[in-house]
């Protein structure tokens, strides 16, 4: 095992919009996830990861003065250059995804509804297009969830406001 991975993982909290990545061990962790999804990519050979904290499905150029980390049709390009800038091998990328889909039961709107699902949908859609391994996705399920990806296994742990977990 590499000197990098037995270090002990920095503590990452990634916040709605926001897109972090790691050089070196790290444990990722998003809390709330409700319509929002949630992208973790990594390296596991080289410990190099980053989370993005997705919350709308589509960024146009019309919408000035935002956060494009925001946005489900960018965030993912974003997230997979990072971590390719921070020295992970493209061909050794692997994607998990957990989303929780429609925590908006009361909306009357079919957009509002559907937000997630939308979300999920541009995010595997721009994984496939840079031929990025989706190991894993999580979606669906009442309510919300809180989330930690550990860069050095991999390993992804969803916790939900029912106190159940799960690995993935």
């Amino acid at each position: 095992m590499s000197d990098v991975r037995m270090k002990k993982p920095v503590e990452i909290s990634v916040k709605i919009g926001e897109i972090k990545c790691s050089r070196r061990p790290a444990v990722f962790s998003c809390s709330g996830l409700g319509s929002c999804v949630m992208l973790f990519v990594y390296d596991a050979s080289t410990s190099i990861g980053g989370v993005a904290h997705i919350m709308l499905p589509k960024y146009t150029r019309t919408d000035t003065g935002v956060n494009e980390g925001h946005y489900a049709n960018t965030s993912p390009a974003m997230l997979i250059q990072q971590v390719i800038s921070s020295g992970a091998n493209p061909t050794r990328l692997r994607a998990k995804i957990v989303g929780r889909a429609n925590v908006f039961s009361w909306a009357t709107s079919d957009h509002m509804a559907e937000l997630g699902r939308e979300n999920f949908e541009h995010v595997k859609k721009t994984l496939m297009e840079n031929k990025i391994y989706i190991a894993a996705e999580e979606m669906g399920g009442p309510g919300y969830a809180s989330v930690r990806c550990n860069s050095s296994t991999g390993e992804v742990i969803i916790k939900t406001d029912r106190e159940t977990q799960k690995v993935i």
